[in-house]
This record gives C-alpha cells, structure tokens and sequence, in this order.
C-alpha cells in the first residue's frame, strides 16, 4: 500500500527506470490519494453552537469548544495487478463492508470526551485494462479504481474556562432624585448556588448540600437561593 496517484504509478512500473524489476515482480499494488474535499451544508451545525464538557478532576473550569464544521474528503484507492483473479480476491474482500457505506466510530477530541460516527460511501468501482511491451512480451496491468467518500470534520481550537458556581446579587433601596444615596450598602442581596446532597441528589436547602467547592461540573444540582436583608415576595 503507497500513497500515490494510480497514473503515477503506472508510468512508473512501465518505464521503470530505476528498480530493474519485471512488472509481475511488484504486483499486485494498492495505492491511495486525497482527491478533494468540500463543504457539506446538509450536516451543517448552528455556528455559535458550542459543547462544554468537564475538565477531568477539576471542579472550578470546562473545556469549551464551538461546534465543527462538515466537510465530505474525496478518497481514490487503486488496486492493480497482472491478472483478473488477483484483482477479484482483493476486490471481494472490500466491498462486502460497504452498502454502500461503513460507518465507524472514532473518538475525535479526547479532552472533549466526543466520539462520532464517520460514515465512508464507497462512491463508485471502475476498472481498465492496460497492455504494453513488445508484441512479442506483451505484459497486461489491471487497474480497479474505487472511489470513497469520507464524511468528516474540522474542529476548531479547545479552549477553557472558569465555572461559575455562585451568583450575588445586590439590590439597593435608598434612593434620593432617583439616584443610589452615595456610601450605602445594598438593601437585600440574593445569593444563588448549586445544590447537591450527599448521596448525589438535587437539593433546595443550603444546610443539606456538600460544600460548594465538592461539587462537580456534570451533578445533579438543585438551585439554593439565600437571602439577606428583604425578604421576596
């Protein structure tokens, strides 16, 4: 297997200037080239999409990463050899897999923990039949072509950021020609945190949640609110 285009490689197993071998001394052959590649509209995701997912062992930041763009990669593989029988024990054991894709699953940013499932399309299967030498030797090179699509995608930078895990709220009250009267502190002020108990279970109340620093990303949480100074209605 060798990437390379198969034209390429037939010119150069026919001058074959350099290796000094009969064509019948290096087939059969299987080479493969990125053809092209272009953007695929029908998988297209909402472009300020993101996916946030917990950093590993770490309870105060995420990773962050918008969503991937789609892209179809146009693959050509090549199988060539000196005699039909070759080529046809190499060709069935390939596209059996295909009907007329395979779909396998690759885990493609691990910090992400995102694992997908990349389709290949087996596009289309050709062959051709070439013969050159003297006409006294004449030597016989069958070329099957398959041509793949790979529908992928490209990912942009992960990044991190802190977690937000305690929200304040200050509420002030005195007001003088609809102003905030200078030097006052805050009527009320309201303070919103997760809340999980013990066993792992959402809670409301603030005396029943483990401490705020043990809480991780991806739990369960309740919502508790306190209150300082009015009371809501």
């Amino acid at each position: 297997m060798e990437y390379a285009g198969a034209e390429s490689y037939v010119v150069r197993l026919k001058e074959n200037p350099d290796l000094k071998r009969e064509i019948n001394q290096v087939l059969p052959q299987l080479t493969f080239e990125m053809t092209g590649m272009k953007y695929d509209s029908d998988r297209k995701l909402a472009s300020t999409g993101r996916r946030v997912t917990a950093l590993n062992g770490n309870t105060s930041a995420l990773y962050t990463q918008l969503n991937p763009v789609p892209y179809n990669l146009y693959f050509s593989l090549s199988i060539m050899t000196r005699n039909a029988e070759d080529a046809g024990r190499i060709i069935e054991q390939i596209v059996p897999y295909f009907t007329p894709d395979i779909t396998t699953t690759i885990t493609v940013i691990p910090q992400m923990q995102d694992s997908r499932q990349i389709p290949i399309v087996l596009d289309s299967v050709q062959i051709d039949n070439e013969y050159f030498g003297a006409l006294s030797d004449v030597s016989q090179l069958i070329v099957w072509k398959l041509d793949f699509t790979m529908k992928a995608y490209f990912f942009g930078p992960v990044t991190s950021s802190g977690l937000i895990k305690e929200i304040i709220l200050n509420f002030y009250g005195d007001v003088a020609n609809g102003n905030i009267i200078a030097n006052t502190g805050p009527a009320e002020v309201i303070t919103i945190q997760p809340g999980v108990d013990a066993n792992g279970n959402p809670t409301e109340y603030l005396a029943n949640s483990i401490p705020l620093a043990n809480i991780q990303p991806t739990a369960n949480y309740g919502f508790i609110y306190s209150y300082s100074g009015l009371i809501p209605d």
